[in-house]
């Protein structure tokens, strides 16, 4: 989708979390922020990479909810990645948030098998 321009957006969610942390004492990284918050809202197609990568805090779990909860009312095309089962998933990041990721009709999960292929395209 990237390579046609149809406006989509890579977001790895722990990197986000943490500028969304950095923005309460720091300017810039809250501008930035926005500006990031806006385009997850806004975009046809954003790819959110490393859901539940850890336990999230309850203020991880309501900021990664709000994002999700938006994107699934207004229907808009989301990939979530994680390598954690649906069930881990549950646990990590709660009810809520899990429903709205693999619960809704129009979703497909897909799982994938075998060793990790990080870094093998160089």
């Amino acid at each position: 989708a990237c390579v046609y321009d149809l406006d989509c957006l890579y977001v790895n969610i722990p990197e986000f979390m943490n500028l969304r942390k950095r923005s309460i004492n720091d300017y810039t990284a809250q501008l930035q922020c926005q500006q990031l918050e806006n385009r997850i809202m806004e975009a046809r197609l954003v790819i959110m990479d490393e859901v539940a990568s850890k336990q999230a805090s309850s203020y991880d779990m309501e900021l990664l909810y709000q994002l999700v909860n938006y994107r699934s009312t207004n229907q808009k095309s989301t990939i979530y990645t994680s390598n954690v089962t649906q069930g881990e998933l549950r646990n990590l990041v709660g009810e809520r948030i899990a429903d709205r990721v693999t619960g809704t009709p129009k979703t497909v999960n897909i799982e994938l098998f075998g060793k990790s292929q990080r870094g093998c395209f160089n």
